[in-house]
């Protein structure tokens, strides 16, 4: 697909229109146009091709010229059910480059912002500062909390999810804290998961080019470091320059990254819309006018109000308006993946299970090994009886996000397992993907 750039071209520095984002479309009526909004506000949709949930966005053409620098714009965060978030589609071939992108931007917002309520209260450390944060019992949470080692997502939380009431059970659900909630490159993982598998992903730091990771714009780097660690984004914008790396945020579409990163600390971000871009008179871009929109997982939790009037909270920032200068000043290099380029083609989901044949031991069962093209986010074993009535499962969890063979060794006990192993129980596999496809990849009869 070849890259575009909305130009908001002026002889002048003011602002005067930019382009549209992609956001997940808000559940409230559309406002009618009175007189009192007609001059300033105009409403419009989107066509369908442009948004995967096969519903129209509508969008404030106006807020872009009202978001102050630094500032996040609204964004009503949605219930987290299954039938929300079932309602963004499953990555396919015959998809656009551009509904590609919409599709992760769509997914990684919703999760940024799904509406959940805790039963109790936890109180958990953030990162390895030492930062304590606490959450409320009955107080409306979106999305998950930040926790700088786990590698949680919103398809887990549903394991813990009350649906009708919206309520989560917290003793269960943080058992395991480390992988209840997540950081900045996991939560954009989880992202990006919904179409990505042509790159080697690990941790923010090794977001690099020799993993797959393609550098957006005329910027440039030695592509053949494993890490940010041996040569840092620091480095990479000084080297470059203030106007090529302009040209390299003026070169973003949505769904591409953004990442900061040296040994010390890093932060990766998506861009959420296309750039505004602002020229001076000599032709060069204007740092300080020119801005992006990103979403990202954040570490505080921001307070918000749902148009609907309720109150809740999110760990993220949703459309956030970031200048050229401050993405420069904090040291960003944009990325992008194969994907979004159309030179890596999307993939049919392979997923297979290690062991063939109607019947299974729990030996065999626990040294089975689970493969995908995809990223894993969790196995899970469920024991049925002859009625098909499941007695209970084991959740086998991906301790690194983008996983693509995972093992069920740690969670199958002989203790539990053997007594059911009388021909008369039933197995089966489940396997839950970043792609958001949940496939059965085995069903047996549990036997001696």
């Amino acid at each position: 697909m070849k890259r575009s750039v909305i130009f908001c071209l002026i002889c002048t520095l003011l602002l005067t229109g930019c382009a549209s984002q992609i956001a997940p479309p808000p559940e409230e009526k559309i406002p009618e146009k009175t007189e009192e909004t007609e001059e300033n506000v105009v409403v419009r949709e989107i066509p369908n091709a442009e948004n995967p949930y096969g519903a129209p966005i509508y969008i404030n053409e106006n807020e872009y010229q009202t978001i102050e620098d630094g500032a996040s714009s609204d964004f009503m965060g949605r219930r987290l059910t299954w039938e929300n978030i079932n309602s963004i589609p499953i990555k396919s071939a015959d998809m656009t480059t551009d509904e590609l992108r919409a599709l992760c931007v769509n997914f990684f917002q919703f999760a940024k912002t799904a509406l959940w309520i805790p039963d109790g209260d936890f109180s958990y450390v953030r990162n390895k500062s030492g930062t304590v944060d606490k959450m409320s019992a009955g107080e409306i949470y979106g999305g998950l909390p930040y926790i700088g080692v786990s590698t949680g997502n919103i398809y887990r939380l549903m394991d813990y999810m009350d649906e009708e009431r919206g309520v989560v059970d917290m003793s269960s659900a943080t058992k395991q804290p480390t992988l209840f909630g997540n950081q900045c490159s996991v939560g954009s993982y989880w992202g990006w998961a919904r179409v990505i598998n042509s790159v080697d992903y690990d941790w923010t730091y090794n977001m690099v080019a020799s993993r797959g990771f393609i550098p957006v714009g005329p910027y440039t780097y030695d592509e053949s470091i494993s890490s940010f660690n041996d040569y840092s984004t620091v480095l990479v914008c000084i080297d470059n320059g203030e106007q090529v790396m302009f040209q390299s945020y003026a070169n973003m579409l949505p769904a591409d990254g953004l990442i900061s990163s040296d040994p010390e600390v890093g932060h990766v971000m998506m861009c959420s819309g296309k750039p505004c871009v602002v020229y001076n008179a000599d032709g060069t871009i204007n740092g300080a006018e020119s801005y992006l929109l990103i979403t990202d997982q954040h570490q505080g939790w921001v307070e918000k109000e749902n148009t609907s009037g309720t109150d809740y909270q999110h760990k993220n920032y949703i459309n956030k308006k970031y200048s050229f200068q401050a993405l420069l000043k904090s040291n960003y290099v944009p990325f992008t993946y194969g994907e979004f380029l159309g030179t890596d083609p999307v993939e049919e989901t392979v997923c297979t299970f290690g062991h063939e044949g109607s019947e299974i031991t729990v030996s065999q069962l626990k040294e089975a090994v689970a493969t995908a093209n995809y990223g894993m986010s969790d196995l899970y074993v469920y024991v049925k009886d002859a009625d098909g009535k499941v007695l209970f499962y084991k959740a086998k969890r991906a301790e690194i996000a983008g996983l693509m063979e995972m093992k069920l060794s740690d969670v199958i006990y002989a203790a539990t397992f053997d007594k059911y192993a009388d021909g008369n129980h039933t197995v089966e596999v489940v396997c839950q993907l970043g792609t958001g496809e949940r496939p059965t990849i085995y069903t047996g009869t549990l036997v001696k």
